[in-house]
């Protein structure tokens, strides 16, 4: 063959080059397993986490974004009346409550001045215009109940009918009401319907906009209303993810395997601000131990959930862990940009199988729920059909992929064709990038900002956010240790939790992609200090201190042997009633814990762990607390689901 002959098909692409047919097959199998761990998270928790009895309950987030609206609705009403002269007492203030965004923004327009109104408020006038004159009331208290963020909550759960009821009346007579609904069936149905809903992709490596809108759908429901049992940067990831993959990556219903290009710019630019994020937080967080490089000499010790690894990893030499170290940076800061900019496709792909690699170690050394497995995703199109190995003529991804194949063929309709090219295709792939360009401008301000925050979501559909990731690394392990007793002088027993340590004999387990919620929450308690920083501890220690039938939802969240101490005193007393052979006090003390091993050797079935020296008390400060107590603080709080 001619010298000029090989050295052009050397020089061509490999098959598959530039295609990423089999990259989708295995990014929509990959998203219906972290759908599936996330919904059955849901389904064992969110009853003790979000449910009517739980540590947050969700009706009560629906209750307040219910006031706030009407707040918001009556001040409109003001304004409107003010504005047009038939009467009422609007003040100044009460045009802030009720702004729109988009008002704002058009805050100088002119062609929708009504007579009379200055120039700077005519934009929410003539918002408010068109809610108040198009929109029945109902709706419009919908659409103004929003989070203390002032977020519109789009979550299923507002479908859920309230619970009716009657009140005395001041007449003596009886009132109806209607109470906040009850939400644990609720709660139940949209876990099971994702689990169900994410079978497809897993099963097929296909989807399309109705299956994909649905799964968004029902994680946004949830995390919308989770409170800080939902405020983890891979809940918002999820939801950027879900997004991305309903409105560019899949067909409405069916059409032709194409890959839009949208859908792939679009992945790897979340990629680039997850990694990069993550990687500028730590400069920007004061924490000396990223810039010296001592910072990994204690990461894998104080991490929330160490797993069976993490004792190993955390006894590695210092020069080691400076390697750790400044490895990080190199990943984090320098290889995202050759995700993103303009570079040859092997610098990419090796940059990126980096990066999949670098989320493997982490998947080892601990638990970090499916944050990892969640940020590969994405980083899969910086690979493509030919970095797989699965170029054009290989066997691609499933029998599902072969029959899209001979459906195109035979001009059938299939799950997984999407929409050919077109003027529909392009039209939609241009307004999908022109919004991610849009909401894409404050998280770009946020990522240059000296003061940059980490895992911030951005409006209520959560489709462009920031992230980041451990900015500080704890120099010492404090656990927080839930103990209760009968009598003051004791003796107490401690309250053992699934995963995170206490017992100092117990080994750490591996459970990632799963996730315990307020194992995880234990460990932030205890990074943020006095407990008001974290107020839903209160209706943990009450719950665990009661003990009574309706806190069994929040007692199953702990270890189901040792999570009630008194289980046996309870049940020898006969009855679960409120008292009934149970504790009296409860306290939380705080521990420094230390790995033990490997510096002592491998221990034996029984032996220690963990070393552990008591720091002191964490809650209460003086004393101890008890049923009665706790309860004032609860009904102070107005928390309905903890009574």
């Amino acid at each position: 063959q001619h010298p000029q002959v090989r050295a052009a098909a050397a020089a061509a692409p490999p098959p598959g080059a530039g295609e990423f047919r089999a990259v989708r097959a295995l990014f929509l199998r990959m998203l219906g397993g972290v759908y599936l761990t996330a919904f059955a998270i849901g389904l064992r928790q969110n009853r003790g986490v979000l449910g009517d009895a739980g540590l947050a309950p969700a009706r009560t987030v629906l209750r307040e974004a219910a006031a706030r609206g009407a707040v918001t609705v009556a001040a409109e009403d003001r304004w409107y009346e003010r504005t047009y002269g038939t009467g009422g007492n609007a003040t100044a203030a009460d045009l802030d409550v009720w702004e729109p965004a988009f008002a704002r923004a058009l805050r100088d327009l002119r062609g929708f001045l009504p007579p009379n109104v200055p120039a700077a408020d005519a934009a929410r006038v003539w918002a408010q215009w068109v809610r108040f004159r198009r929109l029945p009331r109902s709706v419009r208290l919908f659409l103004a109940s929003t989070d203390r963020a002032g977020r519109f909550i789009p979550s299923l759960l507002w479908l859920v009918p309230p619970k009716k009821g009657t009140a005395a009346g001041a007449d003596g007579g009886k009132t109806a009401t209607a109470d906040p609904p009850p939400l644990n069936r609720a709660l139940d149905g949209i876990s099971m319907l994702g689990i169900a809903a994410s079978a497809p992709l897993i099963l097929t490596g296909s989807s399309n906009v109705p299956l994909s809108a649905t799964l968004y759908l029902l994680h946004l429901s949830l995390s919308s209303v989770g409170g800080p049992f939902y405020s983890y940067g891979w809940e918002s990831m999820l939801s950027e993810v879900g997004a991305v993959a309903t409105l560019a990556l899949v067909p409405f219903w069916h059409g032709t395997t194409t890959v839009s290009k949208t859908a792939v710019y679009a992945m790897r630019w979340l990629s680039f601000r997850v990694m990069l994020g993550a990687g500028l937080i730590k400069f920007r967080a004061g924490d000396t131990g990223w810039k010296d490089g001592s910072a990994m000499e204690h990461f894998f010790e104080t991490q929330p959930v160490p797993g069976p690894l993490s004792a190993r990893m955390h006894a590695s030499p210092r020069w080691w862990h400076l390697v750790e170290t400044y490895a990080n940076h190199v990943v984090e800061l320098l290889l995202p940009w050759l995700l993103i900019l303009p570079a040859p496709r092997s610098w990419r792909i090796r940059a990126a199988l980096v990066q999949v690699a670098f989320q493997g170690a982490l998947i080892l050394g601990g638990n970090f729920a499916f944050l990892n497995w969640l940020t590969v995703l994405p980083m899969l199109f910086s690979l493509d059909d030919a970095a797989l190995g699965l170029g054009a003529g290989s066997a691609v991804s499933s029998s599902v992929e072969a029959y899209a194949l001979r459906s195109v063929r035979q001009g059938q309709p299939a799950l997984v064709r999407l929409l050919g090219p077109g003027a529909l295709r392009t039209a939609a792939d241009a307004a999908f990038a022109t919004a991610v360009l849009l909401l894409s401008l404050p998280v770009i301000k946020n990522l240059l900002s000296r003061t940059q925050q980490m895992n911030k979501v951005y409006g209520p559909l959560r489709m462009v956010n920031t992230y980041g990731a451990f900015g500080t690394v704890e120099r010492r392990r404090v656990e927080l240790i839930v103990e209760s007793a009968r009598e003051v002088a004791g003796p107490w027993r401690e309250h053992a939790f699934k995963v995170k340590p206490g017992d100092v004999s117990r080994r750490p387990r591996w459970i990632s992609p799963y996730h315990h919620r307020v194992d995880w929450q234990m460990w932030i308690a205890s990074v943020l200090g006095p407990v008001e920083n974290s107020p839903w501890m209160y209706g943990l220690l009450y719950r665990l201190l009661r003990g009574a039938e309706e806190d069994r939802d929040v007692v199953r969240l702990l270890d189901v042997e040792r999570g009630d101490p008194w289980r046996e005193e309870r049940a020898a007393d006969g009855s679960d009633d409120v008292g009934g052979g149970g504790p009296k006090y409860i306290r939380v003390e705080k521990y420094v814990y230390r790995f033990r091993y490997p510096a002592t050797g491998e221990p034996r079935d029984g032996e220690p762990y963990w070393t552990r020296e008591r720091l002191g008390r964490f809650y209460p400060l003086q004393g101890v607390a008890t049923e009665d107590t706790l309860r004032d603080i609860l009904e102070k709080r107005g928390d309905i689901g903890a009574l």
